[in-house]
């Protein structure tokens, strides 16, 4: 009989990083699959069920969207459990097995006693959203503790971003056949058997063991971070601000409760987090923060009418839909490509160099392409502008947003690491959410005010001269056609001006990202980020000098 092969220092931890590599692929495979509830693989299915079963108008399933995207907003408070509350001694492992839990047990309930009533979807959706935002956070504080551990970040948040949109071009032709196929029942239990991954990668590949948290978890640890007097001021402030803001609705605004949560629930949350956690994050993270939020927000501002003029306008089909969110994500995996060659510094093709930009010049170029990406809105007329349309947006997204990421991750602090990346991307979330809000209702707004006569109608007038349709491709859509080119003219000159003011602060971010050295050691991997991501990616040789 042979004696049991025992491995050394060096090759249990090449054991441990196989295994991360591999829970990172498959977890944000998932995600990238899963999503919200409302995005990813089941976006299109869910928005569609929601226009044809519901009948939802533009500002309604803008609206609605918003409100499920919540628990993406208030991330920070799942960092703080997993880093502060372990169950059984884990504070990884069983947290994941809660929360693919719940995603779970959301989806089945769906797809066995779905009545298509409004509280029902909302409650459901919302908790799946709040599941997969939890695994989220496990993972990317899986990612960041692990990664500063050996010396990985950028090579496991390469191979997180790389699973994520790898996952998200099959997601979109995959959500196109969902949406055409499959009823409502079949699809929420596909939406109930990709958490089932979750569990089981959770379960055999997070290296975590019970005694390594039970001697640094809990009160000790928080005291270390924050203060007594740190929590009640934080607990007085909110509170007071909450009450002050209930007050001042209830005299002024006169918003429904449920409205007015949604709105100002994630600002609380988030400016408490950020201010009980001030003397651990650094002040460029926060630039980063007001930076991420505001370009989220204001790049989608304009979205919301544009799902029904697709389909009824323009006549899109459900499939050419679901093919629109690939090409979104192959712009992306472009984007993610060009920031692995800026980020060195260089792009060469052999021993060519075809670009030599650093990163505050890449950053300007995004902002430039960010504007044109926004006007071209006014070019979406038809299969090819919307081909070009999505692949631009996928590509300016990932370019800015993994410049701002990685930078705000130098400054990680240590032993949160759950909790700040967690407070990072729920600032990006919750731009995305108030968007969606903001979006819907200008949207009806503008509606309204939208001059009866064409002639009095400057943005009808204009998109049917540069080649708009003047009536429905599909037949029997209600909505009047020129009150909605009036609706998207605005928004999209409202979109295009608060973008915009990101020239206000480019010279302080450059001038951040000069004066501070641990920015010039930005430095990834060609093999991390530079890979070969479906077909249309397939072509780019990308080399980076070492």
């Amino acid at each position: 009989m042979e004696a049991p092969v025992s491995l050394n220092g060096e090759e249990k931890k090449e054991l441990v990083i196989k295994r991360l590599c591999r829970f990172f692929v498959i977890i944000y495979a998932v995600q990238g699959l899963s999503q919200s509830g409302i995005s990813g693989l089941f976006s299109l299915p869910v928005s569609l069920m929601l226009k044809n079963q519901m009948h939802f108008d533009q500002a309604q399933l803008a609206y609605f969207a918003g409100l499920v995207m919540i628990p993406w907003a208030i991330k920070p408070l799942y960092g703080l459990l997993s880093d502060f509350v372990p169950i059984f001694g884990w504070r990884r492992r069983s947290w994941f097995v809660i929360a693919a839990g719940l995603v779970m047990s959301s989806a089945l309930y769906l797809a066995n006693f779905c009545n298509f009533a409004y509280g029902q979807l909302l409650f459901c959706l919302t908790a799946t959203a709040l599941g997969i935002a939890f695994c989220d956070v496990l993972c990317d504080a899986v990612m960041v503790e692990n990664g500063k551990r050996f010396d990985l970040v950028h090579k496991f948040q390469g191979i997180q971003w790389k699973a994520l949109y790898v996952a998200s071009i099959f997601s979109g032709i995959g959500g196109g056949l969902i949406a055409k196929y499959f009823n409502y029942s079949q699809t929420f239990w596909l939406m109930a058997f990709l958490p089932l991954i979750i569990f089981l990668a959770a379960v055999f590949f997070v290296p975590e063991k019970r005694y390594q948290y039970r001697e640094t978890a809990g009160e000790s640890e928080m005291k270390s971070l924050v203060t007594r007097k740190d929590v009640t001021v934080t607990v007085v402030a909110f509170l007071g601000a909450a009450l002050l803001l209930f007050w001042l609705n209830a005299q002024f605004f006169g918003l429904e409760i449920l409205k007015f949560i949604t709105i100002v629930a994630p600002f609380l949350i988030l400016g408490s987090l950020t201010y009980l956690f001030k003397s651990s994050i650094d002040k460029k993270v926060i630039f980063c923060m007001i930076f991420l939020f505001w370009w989220d927000w204001a790049l989608f501002l304009s979205s919301a009418p544009f799902l029904y003029y697709q389909l009824d306008t323009l006549g899109f089909s459900e499939i050419f839909l679901g093919t629109l969110g690939t090409l979104f994500s192959v712009g992306a995996a472009f984007g993610s490509c060009l920031f692995a060659a800026i980020a060195k510094k260089r792009l060469v093709w052999g021993k060519r160099v075809l670009v030599d930009l650093s990163l505050e010049k890449m950053l300007f170029y995004a902002l430039i392409i960010g504007i044109a990406t926004i006007l071209a809105n006014f070019l979406l007329i038809g299969v090819k502008s919307a081909i070009v349309l999505n692949l631009g947006t996928g590509l300016v997204f990932l370019l800015a947003n993994l410049t701002i990421l990685v930078i705000a991750a130098k400054f990680c602090p240590p032993r949160i690491e759950g909790t700040f990346f967690a407070l990072l991307m729920a600032v990006v979330n919750l731009g995305s959410s108030m968007s969606a809000l903001a979006s819907g209702w200008l949207y009806k707004t503008f509606v309204g005010l939208a001059p009866i006569k064409l002639a009095d109608n400057f943005w009808a007038r204009f998109l049917v001269w540069i080649g708009w349709p003047t009536q429905h491709a599909q037949a029997g859509v209600k909505f009047d056609i020129f009150a909605q080119y009036y609706a998207i003219g605005w928004l999209t000159i409202i979109s295009l001006c608060v973008f915009s003011l990101y020239f206000v602060v480019l010279p302080y971010f450059s001038r951040m990202i000069r004066e501070d050295k641990e920015l010039e050691k930005l430095d990834i991997h060609p093999r991390v980020l530079v890979s070969r991501i479906g077909e249309g990616v397939k072509a780019i040789k990308v080399r980076l000098l070492k």
